[in-house]
């Protein structure tokens, strides 16, 4: 029994996916900017870890747009986020996670509420630009607004 305990502890560890998606609004009323995660982002320990974003995993389906984005938002540097406690969600449905974002080296400390909604755990967050330093991007009078909606998907 417990090797069969220990096996499915170790195989939902391994299972454990991230993926995401953002809304950055603009000046322009009825212009925004979708993007989102292009590969799922493996979780390696179930109870806490530190996670680093790719900017290549990044994607708004532009490539020029993107290019900005990864030089002139995150100066070349990737997300770093480190989470603690997410097995508890697996417990208490909603459950909070404490989360260290540090973006261009800057960071900034938040809870974010997980809702568990079948073997996915799914929240949303507002970061906002400002916040890690970082002016929002401005090209041929469309400006983004400091803050971004994200949504953040863990699949089990």
């Amino acid at each position: 029994m417990k090797l069969l305990l220990l096996s499915f502890l170790l195989f939902s560890a391994e299972a454990r996916e991230l993926n995401f998606s953002f809304l950055a609004k603009t000046n322009m009323p009825g212009v925004s900017v979708e993007g989102k995660s292009l590969k799922a982002i493996k979780l390696q320990d179930t109870k806490k870890g530190n996670i680093e974003i790719d900017l290549n995993n990044l994607s708004t389906e532009m490539e020029l747009r993107d290019e900005h984005m990864r030089e002139e938002v995150f100066n070349g540097h990737n997300i770093n986020i480190s989470f603690q406690e997410i097995d508890n969600c697996q417990i208490s449905n909603p459950c909070k996670v404490k989360v260290d974002i540090e973006i261009n080296k800057t960071k900034s400390s938040r809870e974010l509420v997980f809702n568990k909604d079948g073997s996915v755990l799914k929240s949303k967050a507002v970061l906002n630009l400002e916040e890690f330093k970082i002016t929002p991007p401005s090209k041929f009078g469309v400006r983004v607004l400091p803050e971004i909606e994200v949504v953040i998907n863990v699949k089990n």
